[in-house]
């Protein structure tokens, strides 16, 4: 555990006793003991000191502080005759242009290409003296000649340039401080101008800032103030007029008009306390700061010693402390609160062996007996579970047809229906009789949702499309009533389906669709299609126009398949779905011979290799017609 954490520890919000674990709350109290006896140790030993170290502070920052005075005085003076200096030389650069302009007025009139090149004119002159822009202006301030070219044009009449129009009238060069150029931000020049001697207007000159601030910076309070490596000691020099000089910029930041000057001063600055000193002298201010750790290092030797024996036994007591309560409760907790989970999701084989104290057997005892009782019960329940399921699954299969069976003398037609529920019981269905000697109804239809409810509707749907079929009543009527029987007191459960009545004789399919999938087709002969039909509403969501048939004709040899979405869309280990491509490839696979039995197993075959027999994410059911012969 480091030291951060022990301090957010120490001063994490408080919670209400029943929130707050008894191993956090004993350490917490302890720690809080040791932290404040620790305190009151390092306050009373350090008070001691501290003032024979602020005397130790004011002497050697003072000496320091007239040393560095001293030089900035010298420094200063010497700053300033250079400059002065530079000004006389850049003023002398503009008039002696001047005096050469007016005694060979021609190199005005060179071509402004060959002059920029360095070959004749202003541009060879300036390649000669060292200069690096020369602008000649005339009466009206606009420059009429010039290197480089591209000045010429330039309006004079615009800050900063219009400080040398003065010279329209005046014989006085006038020299500028250091700037940036007009057409180059980032280039620093010292610009002079003088007056033209042959005719009005004037000559300005521009010389490169770099060699002149190499001179100003020898005179710089920078070439006086050495920075400590390990920033011990800070140093800083401060302008009235441009703020921060020279020196360690972490001092930069100390509000100066908060300081009492010459005066200590304890300030804090990146997370460390120096002592600090200022002294204020013209428009400068000097700031002397030391690490206030480093000057009481050596003289609390013993504090220290003190310091590092208390964190020690602190942190023994409270490992020590930390570590029993760990090992003989928050463990045993942990631990039955572990056996407690797994019995939570189900696991009720899991024991709770915890017996570090009597009151942990007494609860692991308790527990145990608890969660046999359950498994005793729960056993009992999914036992009659079981049962029932069982019951309700050979219910939902005898209300299936058997076709196979039903219709194995049948000579005019072969006809096969299978059901693979996605649980023990599904909302699939289909069914296969006959409405008279000649004309039979089939079906196939899904109920949404699975297991029970689904089962449920499904028998409801079944027992209704059957009663009223036998009644003789048309197949749009039927499948009509059917939806209104189910849409009352219906507001979750919908079902689709694909209802067909087809005559012997003549081979005429009636169907409605109910919002099902298209069903296959084979005609004799080639090959399975998806039949596109007249599609009407799902039943069951409520009552709405009539329902509409329409009509196909089969001839012998042909085949008729109808199946749920749970074949389509079966899915594979990589998610993809199974889909209409792949059911018709398979069975346009099998030989229009093949019995409809063997058809359908084909399919089945096909959807279990595509997804790897893994477990049907829905019922999967398929009813398949083949007419043999009519009459």
């Amino acid at each position: 555990m480091s030291i951060s954490k022990i301090v957010g520890f120490l001063f994490k919000s408080r919670k209400t006793s029943s929130d707050v674990p008894i191993r956090v709350f004993f350490l917490r109290m302890l720690a809080w003991c040791a932290f404040l006896s620790l305190i009151f140790s390092v306050v009373v030993s350090i008070s001691f000191d501290i003032r024979e170290i602020n005397g130790d502070f004011f002497n050697v920052s003072r000496a320091r502080i007239n040393e560095l005075q001293s030089h900035a005085n010298r420094s200063r003076g010497t700053s300033d005759a250079l400059k002065r200096q530079a000004k006389k030389t850049a003023g002398r650069f503009a008039t002696l242009l001047a005096e050469v302009i007016a005694e060979n007025p021609g190199i005005l009139n060179v071509d402004p290409k060959e002059s920029d090149e360095g070959k004749a004119g202003l541009g060879l002159m300036m390649n000669r003296v060292g200069l690096t822009e020369i602008s000649v202006v005339g009466p009206e301030g606009i420059v009429i000649a010039g290197y480089p070219s591209s000045n010429i044009g330039v309006d004079f009449h615009n800050p900063p340039l219009d400080e040398f129009l003065q010279l329209l009238d005046s014989n006085e060069p006038v020299v500028q401080e250091i700037r940036p150029n007009v057409n180059d931000p980032n280039d620093f020049r010292m610009y002079a101008g003088a007056r033209r001697l042959d005719q009005p207007g004037f000559v300005q000159v521009g010389l490169e800032a770099d060699p002149l601030e190499r001179f100003f910076k020898l005179g710089d309070l920078v070439n006086f103030i050495e920075p400590s490596p390990d920033q011990d000691v800070l140093f800083a020099v401060f302008s009235a007029a441009r703020g921060f000089e020279v020196g360690d910029e972490s001092l930069s930041r100390i509000d100066l008009f908060n300081l009492k000057h010459d005066k200590i001063e304890s300030v804090k600055l990146d997370g460390r306390t120096y002592l600090v000193l200022a002294r204020q002298s013209d428009d400068l201010t000097y700031v002397y700061a030391s690490k206030l750790r480093s000057l009481i290092r050596a003289r609390l030797l013993t504090v220290a010693l003190l310091i590092i024996a208390n964190f020690f036994i602190f942190f023994v007591i409270f490992f020590l402390i930390s570590f029993l309560i760990r090992k003989f409760i928050v463990e045993s907790v942990y631990k039955i609160n572990g056996s407690l989970e797994k019995i939570t999701n189900g696991d009720l084989d899991e024991r709770v062996d915890v017996t570090t104290s009597k009151e942990f057997t007494d609860l692991s005892n308790g527990v145990n007996m608890t969660v046999d009782a359950l498994k005793s019960a729960t056993e009992e329940i999914t036992k009659r579970v079981e049962e029932e399921l069982a019951v309700a699954q050979k219910i939902q299969a005898d209300a299936l047809p058997d076709l196979e069976k039903r219709f194995a003398q049948e000579e005019r037609f072969d006809v096969y229906g299978a059901n693979r529920p996605m649980h023990r019981i599904g909302g699939d269905m289909y069914d296969f009789f006959f409405l008279n000697d000649d004309r039979v109804m089939f079906y196939v239809a899904d109920v949404s949702g699975h297991g029970v409810p689904a089962a449920l509707v499904m028998m409801k749907t079944m027992a209704l499309v059957k009663n009223l079929a036998l009644s003789k009543k048309r197949l749009p009527e039927v499948i009509t009533l059917t939806n209104e029987y189910l849409s009352e007191n219906n507001s979750s459960m919908f079902v689709t389906g694909f209802f067909c009545v087809l005559d012997l004789k003549t081979g005429v399919l009636t169907y409605v669709n109910a919002g099902h999938n298209p069903p296959f087709l084979r005609r004799k002969g080639g090959k399975y299609e998806v039949f596109e039909p007249r599609i009407n509403l799902l039943l069951g969501i409520g009552s709405y126009a009539p329902y509409e048939s329409a009509e196909i004709q089969l001839e012998p040899g042909d085949e008729f398949l109808l199946y749920t979405d749970g074949i389509t869309e079966a899915t594979a280990p990589d998610i993809d779905l199974f889909e209409t491509d792949r059911a018709l490839d398979a069975l346009n696979k099998v030989d229009e011979k093949t019995s409809a039995k063997k058809t359908a197993n084909a399919l089945f075959a096909a959807v279990d290799r595509f997804t790897n027999n893994a477990e049907p994410s829905d019922d999967q059911t398929l009813l398949l017609f083949k007419l043999n012969r009519l009459g």
